[in-house]
């Protein structure tokens, strides 16, 4: 996530930011290889008052040097 929001001083500030936005429904997935974080999606409290239920990706981020590239699938 240092990547896309360089602005955030570090961990700590991360994490309160998503435990903060988590009340309202935001939720941080990540996607794995093996035992290694290669990327991120933050997907904001689904719906609204407008459109009703649906889903967009607030906050996407994918290790630099993966970018572009298909990864396997490991099912």
């Amino acid at each position: 996530m240092r990547a896309l929001r360089p602005h955030l001083s570090g961990a700590d500030e991360l994490c309160s930011r998503v435990r903060g936005q988590a009340q309202a429904g935001y939720r941080l997935l990540a996607a794995w290889r093996g035992e290694e974080v290669v990327g991120l999606a933050g997907v904001p409290a689904p719906g609204n008052l407008i459109r009703g239920p649906f889903c967009y990706v607030d906050d996407l981020v994918v290790r630099e040097d993966l970018r572009g590239r298909a990864l396997e699938r490991d099912c």
